[in-house]
C-alpha cells in the first residue's frame, strides 16, 4: 500500500519556471512613474520593489544593482502546507545558492542571483524527480 503526503505531491510537482532578470529597489518615496514592478514590500526603510532589469536601466536606476532571475514554482500549495519553502531554500543553499522567497496565494516566487539561475534551475528539477521516486513506492 502506498502512502505519500501532500507535501511529497508538492515537491514532485514543482515545475521550476525561470523568468526575466530582475533588480531590487528602495525609495522612500515611492518609484518614479512607468516602472511596474513584479512585487513590493513596504518596510521602515521605504518601499522595496522588484522591478525588471529593463525598466530599471531605462530609469537610470540600475547602475550598481545585483541582478536576479525569477523562478516561479507551478505547484498551487496551500499557504498552510509546512516544509516546502524550507526544502528548496535548503536545496539552494546545499550548493551557496542564495535564494529569496516571495509567496503568494498560488505560487512561491525564488529570486536568485543571476549567475546561478541555471543550476537553481537544475537543483529544484532534481529534487521534484526525487520525490516523483517516493510517491511510487
Amino acid at each position: 500500500m502506498s502512502s505519500y503526503s501532500d507535501f511529497d505531491l508538492a515537491l514532485s510537482k514543482l515545475h521550476p519556471h525561470m523568468y526575466g532578470k530582475y533588480v531590487f529597489l528602495s525609495e522612500r518615496d515611492g518609484l518614479p512613474a512607468g516602472l511596474e514592478p513584479f512585487a513590493q514590500i513596504r518596510e521602515e526603510e521605504g518601499l522595496t520593489s522588484i522591478v525588471p532589469l529593463e525598466q530599471a536601466k531605462a530609469a537610470g536606476l540600475a547602475a550598481g544593482k545585483r541582478i536576479y532571475r525569477r523562478i516561479t514554482l507551478d505547484c498551487d500549495v496551500s499557504l498552510e502546507e509546512t516544509g516546502l519553502t524550507f526544502t528548496v531554500a535548503s536545496q539552494l543553499a546545499s550548493q551557496s545558492i542564495p535564494c529569496n522567497v516571495l509567496s503568494g496565494l498560488h505560487h512561491d516566487h525564488l529570486m536568485v542571483p543571476a549567475a546561478r539561475a541555471q543550476e537553481a534551475i537544475s537543483l529544484l528539477e532534481q529534487l521534484s524527480q526525487q520525490a516523483k521516486g517516493w510517491l511510487q513506492y
